[in-house]
Order: C-alpha cells, then structure tokens, then sequence
C-alpha cells in the first residue's frame, strides 16, 4: 500500500461520507464537520496501513519486529478513534 494508494482511497471514503454526512443533515456541510471528517478518514487508512506494514511478512520493518503488537494496538486505536470520531459528527 503506497501513500499515493491511501491518499486516493483517502479522499474516495472523505467524498463519500461527506456526502452521506449533507444527506443526512439535509443541510449544506460545515467546514469543521467536513475537515473531522477527512481528517478521521485518512486516519482510518493510516491506522489500516499501520497494520498491514506489521503483520505483511514481506517488508522489513527493522527494530521494531519485536514489537509487532504494539505496532498492530496502535494502528487500531488510530482506527477506533478516527471511527469513534467520523460517528460522533453524525450524531451532532
């Protein structure tokens, strides 16, 4: 997973909640809502990438090997919160 990868798939998922996000609002987009949400998306892909770095079998990630799990807690908590966050937009 290149960066130029998460940085269109990033932009994708942002357009498309975004969209789900005025179409359930029924109203325009606040600018703060809309930069959360993009910003939570690329977290979203950050934290998958994170993950995928640690548990792919073929990239070297040097000193860290022994700390895999670490790694893999924290791509998840990246996740967590960047979904707990794209959530709490809607519920506002």
């Amino acid at each position: 997973m290149t960066n130029e990868t998460v940085y269109l798939y990033g932009f994708i998922l942002s357009g498309l909640v975004i969209a789900t996000y005025v179409i359930c609002k029924r109203s325009k987009s606040e600018l703060k809502a809309a930069s959360v949400i993009l910003l939570s998306c690329f977290g979203v892909l950050a934290g998958t990438k994170i993950c995928w770095w640690t548990l792919e079998k073929g990239i070297d990630i040097g000193q860290l090997k022994d700390d895999k799990l670490y790694l893999v807690l924290g791509g998840l908590s990246v996740i967590w919160i960047s979904v707990e966050t794209v959530i709490k937009c809607f519920k506002e």
